[in-house]
């Protein structure tokens, strides 16, 4: 099994741990004393001073022998939760403090340093500024405030793990709310795992506690924040640190104020059943964010080891289902389970680089702005353009280029190309020019070669029909062959769904039987993984959900379904057939009385033709629902296929999608 070395430092301690499968093996708490601490200026500055006192527990425990080292992740990006690699650009930001002074931006600092001297891995896990927020939850209700996710996300996600497993449910199909009760309260809508809803825990959210003001009436705080002499960070000290509990009894000390309560003070009983009443209250809210579909309530942090709490909550969240309780912290364990599960091969590490910026944070690739950040920030990808001697082509590429998503090879009449890329702005520079005046059989082949012989990455129709392009693809010598069947998968992002949708095959085969319908979903699946969806859910639409032999696609999605949840494609799930409606809602489910895994929560739509896949997305598009980008999939490398009706936009999008599945399939390999 392996064994890891926990870092967790806090303002005057560092907290120790070495761990193994089997749970801690040695912990110790490295004390720091006021006087030690007070001769630095910054948190950063103290790293030699705790890295010693690293060192030398290390060698009263004989120096062991470690698999991995894992540090408490300080501020950070938002970003969604997980383990991340130690990387460069993650030191950076803890290092400078980019988002925020505070102690446990040594974890991942003190964890690289520990790692590098032993020639193995460092991670961080679930920092503090996880932030997977569903787009509905992220509106507050004034243009350009956003709603962000600050919470306890290592103590949310390791208690919920816990509680996937007692119920004996996999952690994907699980839905709790889950509230951390400490200094700070967060209550959570936990989805398959995820945070998609939670109140900031730190500042201006969520319930009061022993010492943060939680939200507050609108007109109080314009009062306090106009008030004579009123200071920003005065203001932010005494709502972060000196309301709550502190501000209506004079202490924080949970302890001290229940004795109070016991010994008759009614004016701290009061304040103590209020907190609580507030605590209900959010749960109440983020169960309804859950449209009440929840396993239950998870309770865990330093307060929900108060009997008198949980006496006075219970009445109030009952009828949610059963508690759940983990009282107390569980940091250095879930750190340490975040590092085991990737040395174990059951997660993979995430790169920092690949998160999301603090001006679109929430999961990664759930919104196509979240996928052009991705992209803007990592190499550009080659893309060879059938056919470049087109004006609409030429644009097309241009912001494409400007974002840093690819770099074009223009295929066709160089001086007619040079010409285009002047009169509209792409940079000569950025370009590399394939010289053919041939017909479009030629500009096909020879765009076809650039990607065949390793020069470009990904291939995009230009001016050459797509029925040329995908024969030249398709060429059993010269081609792009991949063994499987190509097929157009058309990815939409609706304001009113809460992720990617995935519709196919709307664009390639007229004629879909049933071995020709498992090629067009493995190419959706490997698409679906690469956004990063572990288990797609594939809805098999028909015109209804029973099987009648006069309606030959309902026999054939039954078919498809047993053939995909018997692991054909992994680790996937279909339903089908299945009408388009339950497929986008637990509502529809339930009006009908079907009980369906993935009413609402459906990831790919295989249409039962051709045709009806096409019209779903062009309503889609048509009536401004969706935002839409396309691939064609199958072959060696993803294929662009833009039209004359494409918006810029959608043409950006798509050129992104290619850059991003093209990145992902190198980077996996």
């Amino acid at each position: 099994m392996p064994t890891v070395l926990v870092i967790n430092p806090g303002s005057t301690s560092t907290k120790i741990a070495l761990f193994s499968g089997e749970g801690p093996q040695l912990e110790e708490n490295l004390e720091h004393s006021a006087e030690e601490l007070a001769v630095f200026s910054a948190i950063a500055e103290q790293l030699p001073l705790r890295e010693q006192a690293l060192n030398d527990f290390l060698s009263r425990a004989g120096d062991p022998k470690l698999d991995a080292v894992v540090g408490r992740g300080g501020p950070l990006k938002p970003l969604e939760g997980g383990t991340y690699e130690a990387d460069e650009g993650l030191l950076e930001d803890l290092r400078s403090a980019k988002y925020g002074e505070h102690a446990s931006l040594l974890g991942g600092l003190l964890a690289r340093r520990a790692a590098d001297a032993r020639g193995i891995p460092a991670y961080v896990v679930d920092p503090v500024t996880v932030d997977e927020l569903d787009a509905l939850a992220r509106m507050s209700g004034v243009k350009g405030i956003e709603r962000s996710g600050r919470s306890h996300a290592l103590s949310l996600k390791a208690v919920t793990r816990l509680a996937a497993a007692r119920m004996g449910k996999p952690l994907e199909q699980t839905r709790f709310v889950a509230a951390h009760l400490g200094g700070g309260i967060s209550v959570a809508a936990m989805k398959g795992g995820r945070i998609v809803d939670v109140n900031d825990a730190l500042l201006g959210m969520g319930p009061f506690s022993a010492n943060r003001a939680g939200a507050l009436p609108i007109r109080g705080l314009l009062d306090l924040a106009f008030a004579p002499g009123a200071e920003r960070k005065q203001l932010e000290k005494f709502l972060a640190g000196e309301a709550g509990l502190m501000s209506y009894l004079g202490t924080a000390d949970l302890k001290e104020i229940e004795r109070r309560a016991e010994g008759g003070d009614e004016k701290a009983a009061f304040a103590f059943r209020a907190m609580v009443y507030q605590i209900a209250k959010e749960i109440g809210a983020v169960a309804a964010s859950l449209k009440g579909r929840v396993e239950g309530v998870i309770l865990t942090g330093g307060m929900s080891r108060s009997d008198f709490l949980l006496q006075e909550l219970r009445p109030y969240i009952d009828y949610l289902g059963p508690i759940f309780h983990y009282p107390g912290e569980r940091e250095m364990e879930a750190l340490a389970q975040g590092a085991i599960r990737v040395l174990e091969g059951r997660e993979k590490a995430k790169a920092y680089w690949d998160a999301p910026s603090p001006e679109n944070p929430g999961f990664a690739v759930r919104r196509f702005e979240d996928l052009l950040h991705r992209m803007e920030n990592a190499p550009s990808r080659l893309v060879a353009v059938a056919g470049a001697a087109k004006a609409s082509v030429i644009e097309a590429l241009r912001e494409a280029v400007r974002r840093n998503l690819v770099e074009p090879v223009l295929v066709g009449p160089e001086q007619v190309i040079r010409k285009l890329c002047i009169e509209h702005l792409l940079p000569l520079e950025r370009c590399t020019f394939v010289d053919v005046d041939g017909d479009d059989e030629a500009l096909a082949q020879a765009a076809v070669s650039e990607v065949r012989e390793g020069r470009a990455g990904m291939l995009m129709k230009g001016s050459v029909p797509t029925a040329v392009l995908l024969r030249a693809t398709l060429d059993k010598e010269k081609g792009l062959r991949a063994g499987r069947v190509l097929s157009h998968v058309a990815v939409t992002e609706s304001p009113s769904y809460s992720r990617f949708m995935l519709h196919t095959d709307g664009g390639i085969n007229l004629v879909q039987d049933l071995e020709t319908r498992k090629s067009i979903l493995a190419n959706a699946v490997d698409l679906a993984r690469l956004l990063e969806i572990e288990e797609p859910r594939i809805a098999g639409l028909a015109l209804t959900e029973e099987v009648n032999p006069d309606i030959p696609e309902t026999v054939e999605m039954r078919e498809l379904a047993g053939w995909v949840n018997g692991g054909a494609l992994g680790k996937a799930f279909m339903e089908g057939p299945v009408a388009l409606d339950v497929a986008l809602s637990h509502e529809a489910a339930d009006i009908k009385g079907l009980e369906s895994r993935l009413a609402g929560e459906t990831d790919i739509f295989l249409g039962p033709n051709i045709s009806t896949t096409n019209f779903v997305v062009k309503a889609l598009l048509q009536l401004r629902q969706a935002k839409v980008a396309g691939l064609v999939l199958g072959a060696k490398v993803p294929i662009v296929l833009l039209s004359r009706s494409d918006s810029p936009e959608t043409r950006l999008f798509s050129l992104a999608l290619g850059a991003y599945y093209q990145s992902r399939v190198e980077s996996n390999s």
